[in-house]
């Protein structure tokens, strides 16, 4: 168009444009089925990104044409000059949210020469609202003048001068994602993710690597921005045991003000607010939460473990829920907001996840707990998968019937569980048929809150953790042999029928477990309870072989780093290993 067109062809001009879309977005759809049946069918299921793109918003540089990548590979962020500000809500949580919930392996800065915001940063004029947004640039500037004017000094053009500044401004916004927490604590359990620096040109079409020196920069940052809690190698290791929980935040004031009609004084005068993350009585060790007083009467409402209100600094809206399934994301926000305010909060199949799951969401406006605890009166529920279906969401929060009692089990309290790639392929009936329904999850941490006559390794209010697969054979050869993870009689914490055929064993991603007592340990007092809730699998895995074949005095060699060889290497040192070599195929790790 000319801008000189009448307003009725204007507006005919909109409407064949506005319908071009659609045109081409149903021919898209047609090709990408005839290419592939099943190509939305996995889109659906979810998505697994291994890459963040941070770009620029100039619509010449599509990320996913230009890297070859499909839909649900690349999680993409875009704004004027690709930039990552600290105080920028929306970059700044698509970060958190790549790292920590989609778990990216690779975060990728992309600027273009050409760039529009840099040539504007470097014009000396009042660019009115743009102002603050180009002070990012114009302070890579400032930063880099010298550097920047020895281009035109050593016989460079004013476009030299400007595409190194393009440069330079991917380099600096590489340096603050690297800044931020969730990257570097990341980094130190996991290697990953790596951040990198690239320039798209486009009279070439091809992406130029500024081999940003991922590493090198950290250490040098951290000198300053060091946000990883002083974690060494072996505290990192057992860190890692970290990445199946994350804390939960409530608002059980509320919750119970609604519910019996009186009101909780939360002022520090009323001892309210005494800074406790869970309701055990007086003393303030993090005095970033709100809680309910510790009185009797609120105590055996809620029961003595109950989280009670804790918020962690966010005024926009509070992390309730919030796990991870591998590569299926289950995180939940909700918008305090909102709940203040009495409207519903969709929290999408009714799920839960966390920590103290007496407190649930019943898909109205409440939260709900359940009966005070007892020892023996309690409900048993959890998330349920009732048929393949599940591996994908669709599970449903609900009670379920455990296992008959005998004076040989005990009962759990859940804290703490662990998700892993086990429970999926249990959810998707991917090994041999499930026994739907079905509770998954078989890394289990909490308090016994019911325990057996047979029972003497176990006592009522013990930290106890629930291992993933035990035999119930008194004399079972293979067990005595200590190759219990291969016993042929040997049943799962998450998916079995016990040998009477009536009863059926249902997994920590609930409130209570009922196990049978071989199942059963005690946690030392050394080891966090968020720290043991892995080793109830990744660490009993790797520990059996080396006690099995011992390890004191010995070479033991350990092939990959992964979550389970930083278990291996963990166990090897402590069980007196000589040395210890690690085979990886990756350079990171060395």
């Amino acid at each position: 168009m000319t801008g000189k067109e009448e307003p009725k062809e204007v507006r005919k001009y909109l409407q064949q444009s506005h319908d071009r879309i659609f045109e081409n977005n149903k021919k898209w759809a047609d090709e990408m089925r005839k290419k592939n049946p099943g190509f939305f069918k996995d889109l659906s299921a979810g998505q697994a990104p291994e890459y963040l793109w941070i770009g620029c918003s100039d619509s010449r540089i599509p990320a996913e044409a230009i890297t070859g990548l499909e839909p649900g590979e690349m999680f993409i962020h875009r704004n004027i000059a690709n930039l990552v500000n600290n105080i920028d809500l929306n970059v700044m949580s698509v970060v958190n949210y790549a790292v920590r919930h989609l778990k990216v392996k690779h975060i990728v800065v992309c600027g273009h020469y050409g760039c529009g915001g840099v040539k504007a940063a470097m014009t000396p004029k009042d660019m009115g609202l743009l102002n603050p947004w180009l002070r990012n640039i114009r302070d890579v500037y400032r930063l880099h003048q010298k550097e920047l004017d020895d281009v035109v000094a050593n016989g460079g053009s004013e476009d030299d001068k400007y595409n190194k500044l393009v440069e330079l401004n991917v380099y600096e916004q590489c340096r603050n994602i690297i800044k931020t927490a969730a990257v570097q604590q990341c980094w130190a359990e996991n290697e990953f993710p790596v951040v990198h620096g690239w320039v798209f040109g486009f009279e070439d079409g091809l992406l130029k690597d500024l081999k940003f020196d991922h590493e090198g920069q950290l250490k040098e940052i951290q000198q300053i921005y060091d946000l990883t809690k002083d974690i060494d190698p072996e505290a990192a290791i057992l860190e890692a045991a970290k990445a199946s929980t994350r804390e939960t935040s409530w608002i059980l004031a509320e919750v119970y003000q609604e519910e019996h009609g009186e009101k909780i004084d939360l002022s520090p005068s009323s001892g309210g607010f005494n800074g406790r993350e869970h309701g055990r009585g007086e003393g303030a060790d993090d005095v970033t939460g709100y809680h309910l007083p510790t009185s009797t009467d609120v105590q055996g409402e809620l029961g003595n473990n109950a989280d009670f209100a804790h918020f962690d600094g966010s005024t926009e809206g509070l992390n309730m829920f919030d796990a991870d399934l591998g590569d299926i994301d289950m995180g939940i926000d909700v918008d305090l907001n909102s709940y203040m305010q009495g409207k519903p909060m969709d929290l999408g199949n009714g799920f839960h996840f966390g920590r103290s799951p007496e407190w649930f969401y019943d898909g109205r406006n409440l939260l709900h707990n359940l009966n005070p605890i007892t020892t023996t009166n309690y409900k048993f529920e959890g998330g349920c998968g009732h048929d393949p279906e599940s591996a994908k969401g669709h599970m449903k929060w609900e009670e379920f019937t455990p296992k008959a009692w005998t004076e040989d089990d005990v009962g759990v309290k859940i804290s703490q569980y662990g998700i892993c790639g086990s429970d999926i392929h249990t959810l998707r009936s991917g090994w041999y048929p499930t026994p739907y329904p079905c509770v998954v999850g078989h890394e289990i941490v909490g308090e016994a809150v019911r325990v057996g006559k047979n029972t003497k390794h176990i006592e009522s209010g013990n930290r106890v953790g629930a291992q993933a697969v035990s035999c119930l054979k008194p004399d079972c050869p293979m067990c005595a042999d200590g190759v219990e993870n291969h016993c042929a009689s040997g049943v799962t914490t998450y998916r079995s029928v016990y040998p009477d055929g009536t009863s059926k064993s249902f997994g920590g991603f609930a409130n209570y477990n009922r196990t049978p007592s071989r199942f059963v340990i005690s946690i030392p007092d050394q080891i966090s309870s968020e720290h043991g809730v892995q080793m109830m699998c990744g660490g009993i895995t790797v520990l059996g072989p080396r006690k099995k074949y011992s390890a004191n005095g010995k070479r033991v060699g350990i092939i990959r780093l992964g979550g389970l060889g930083h278990f291996g290497v963990l166990f090897a040192k402590a069980l007196g290993a000589k040395e210890v070599v690690v085979i990886s195929h990756s350079h990171a790790k060395e």
